[in-house]
């Protein structure tokens, strides 16, 4: 039936390599945006765990005082805004900073 059945041979490599590197070259981008985005989430869920402990402790202390944490590599700073009527905390990762604040009624 067939003569030959030594394997690829060297044009069907180098279609096959091209493939591979065009598949590589589009998912890899996508994959290090994906990985971006996860970081920031879980920065972002770390500061609403902390902004949730900042509001249970001054329920019980009375006390509406501005700390400060890191974790991770990332700084975070809680305060409140407007007396006792919102909540805030500050992510610091490098140079970027973000803002989240939640009123407490």
């Amino acid at each position: 039936m067939f003569r030959r059945n030594d394997g690829f041979s060297f044009p069907e490599m180098l279609v096959a390599f091209s493939c591979l590197l065009l598949i590589t070259g589009i998912f890899l981008p996508l994959l290090m945006n994906q990985s971006v985005l996860l970081r920031e989430k879980e920065s972002e869920v770390e500061a609403l765990k902390w902004m949730e402990e900042g509001v249970e402790r001054a329920m019980v202390t009375k006390k509406y005082e501005r700390s400060s944490k890191s974790y991770g590599g990332v700084d975070y700073t809680r305060y409140w805004e407007g007396g006792a009527s919102s909540i805030c905390v500050e992510i610091q990762r490098g140079r970027g900073v973000k803002k989240i604040c939640s009123s407490v009624e």
